[in-house]
């Protein structure tokens, strides 16, 4: 391998530690900020609540082996209340988040 690929393969690999740590630290930041609960208004660190893949059973797929599990919305659980039915996130907000909540599940009809 000669010089200037070497070099080359350093400076991915250093930009690849700077990008961990990068999404680390907006991990970090998710994990502190508020979020407000739509049912009974209190605001609770998203550290404090849980990420909720919501999803509903589908039956007319069309399939011979009968149905499957489709997404519908991704909420996070409220840790005063319990109510998650009304706190949806959008999909890129929510995989952004996902390692900032105190865990995550799936949650089936």
């Amino acid at each position: 391998m000669n010089k200037r690929i070497k070099l080359i393969h350093n400076r991915i690999e250093e930009l690849k530690g700077k990008l961990e740590s990068s999404f680390l630290d907006l991990s970090n930041a998710h994990a502190e900020r508020f979020l407000e609960c739509l049912d009974c208004r209190k605001k609770s660190k998203a550290r404090t609540c849980t990420g909720i893949d919501y999803r509903y059973w589908d039956n007319n797929t069309g399939s011979p082996c009968g149905g499957f599990y489709t997404h519908d919305y991704y909420a996070w659980e409220c840790p005063k209340c319990g109510n998650y039915k009304n706190n949806e996130i959008e999909s890129d907000e929510f995989w952004e988040m996902k390692n900032a909540f105190k865990d995550n599940r799936t949650e089936d009809e």
